[in-house]
């Protein structure tokens, strides 16, 4: 019994490690370097602290509404419809502009082998592949995403480490405390999405311990990865990371040669795959549960008879996944994006807090099988702090403040006409109940 629990908490793991393990996780990285150039790792170790707190809050929420659209529940339960519905169309947001940005930092590692002329294609095949797959039911096994995880962890790692040992580090004087705190919300978008997780349990009792403790352990494996990286971005001496942008190449060929560069150009599309996967799923299943609130139209809801894939949902993300792709790398705003998505996760990370402190305040009666040990006063001050990191990450690099800032403004401004759209359709009040039947069919969808 126990090796079997250790090995459902071990796919808990993978999955919440392999959302996060994008390929433009390695471009933000680079990014990092503008702000706290030499400390970066600190930065990263810091952002992954208030992500653990966040985690913990999290899984408190998953194990009183168990639940495929985590982010709908929770939120809704404890800071209204209207704040849940943002949250939501937030998160699909978020997959659309994430997207785009994966894409690119694909690209970018793929350019030796890779002319400009086939992006389009190369594009194309990577979503209509993923979409596919999702159509007929073929989610990634798990035993591949744990190996897929083990693979790109370790060959990150071990290169990142390699180089770390057998490289000086680099004279530079520590950032200012501006600085530092402008990069930090650069940082949480390192680890986005590591929290779908809690759509994964099997059982009630998956959520008393195991979906719980594997995020915070997740974010221990990926802050440790990450912090490795960034010390090993700062001994890449190519003009500076950011004129590299797929310095995680540059950091493979000094420690294995020309090898190294094709072995890292195969685990970022490991990476992309296996993010790219988690994502259409998960967003899906958001789409699926909205039409059936009639938030979003009847064609959401559309579901295989044969596979139980929700194929509406599935088809509009892959559709909507294509296009964003297209625009984000036809208009080259590919770093305003980036930055667009992270400020927006944090208010996104906000309401997760924000809803966990409320519930423990206005329904102490919930039952919770797993409660966060961080004092509510802590959650609190850090759900107060994010919508401050990511209005700050908008403005961290310099020469793209004007299009960040707009970009977001223009993503804001889409989600509230989503939200002011969505609300006249509620119908009765849903926050009472906030594990309705929608979310319980997680299997069929």
């Amino acid at each position: 019994m126990q090796a079997r629990a250790f090995r459902e908490f071990l796919g808990y793991l993978s999955t919440s490690v392999g959302m996060a393990l994008a390929c433009s996780a390695y471009l933000m990285v680079s990014e990092l370097h503008a702000s706290a150039s030499g400390y970066t790792y600190l930065v990263v170790l810091l952002a992954a602290a208030v992500c653990s707190v966040l985690a913990l809050s999290i899984g408190e929420l998953a194990s009183m509404f168990p639940s495929a659209p985590g982010v709908r529940t929770y939120v809704r339960a404890g800071l209204g419809d209207a704040v849940s519905l943002f949250c939501t169309f937030g998160v699909l947001m978020v997959v659309l502009l994430f997207a785009g940005v994966e894409c690119h930092a694909l690209l970018l590692a793929l350019r030796p082998w890779v002319d400009e002329r086939f992006d389009l294609w190369v594009v194309s095949a990577v979503v209509l592949t993923i979409t596919i797959v999702n159509l007929i039911g073929l989610e990634l096994p798990q035993l591949l995403q744990v190996l897929f995880t083990i693979a790109i962890v370790g060959c990150l790692g071990s290169a990142s480490l390699l180089l770390v040992i057998h490289s000086p580090a680099p004279s530079e004087a520590p950032p200012t405390m501006l600085n530092a705190s402008l990069a930090v919300g650069g940082a949480i978008f390192l680890f986005t999405g590591f929290e779908w997780v809690t759509a994964l349990g099997r059982s009630p009792k998956s959520y008393v311990a195991r979906v719980p403790w594997s995020m915070p352990a997740a974010l221990l494996v990926l802050g440790l990865m990450y912090s490795l990286l960034s010390a090993a971005f700062d001994r890449v001496d190519v003009g500076g990371t950011r004129a590299n942008p797929a310095a995680q190449m540059a950091v493979a060929q000094l420690v294995w040669g020309a090898a190294g560069a094709k072995v890292m150009a195969g685990i970022s599309v490991l990476s992309l795959f296996t993010t790219f996967n988690a994502g259409t799923m998960g967003a899906s299943r958001l789409v699926y549960a909205l039409a059936r609130e009639s938030k979003l139209p009847a064609w959401g809801k559309i579901v295989s008879t044969r596979s139980g894939s929700p194929i509406g949902a599935v088809a509009f993300v892959g559709l909507s996944v294509w296009v964003a792709c297209l625009v984000i790398l036809a208009g080259h705003f590919e770093r305003a994006a980036m930055l667009a998505c992270a400020a927006l996760y944090c208010l996104v990370y906000c309401g997760f807090l924000l809803a966990a402190v409320r519930l423990r305040r206005k329904s102490p009666e919930l039952k919770r099988s797993f409660r966060s040990p961080v004092p509510v006063a802590v959650q609190a001050v850090i759900g107060g702090a994010l919508p401050f990191f990511g209005l700050a990450v908008l403005v961290s690099e310099p020469g793209q403040e004007r299009a960040a800032v707009q970009l977001f403004v223009i993503v804001v401004a889409v989600l509230v006409a989503a939200v002011w759209r969505a609300l006249p359709q509620r119908g009765a009040d849903l926050s009472a109940a906030p594990a309705a039947a929608a979310e319980g069919k997680r299997g069929s969808a």
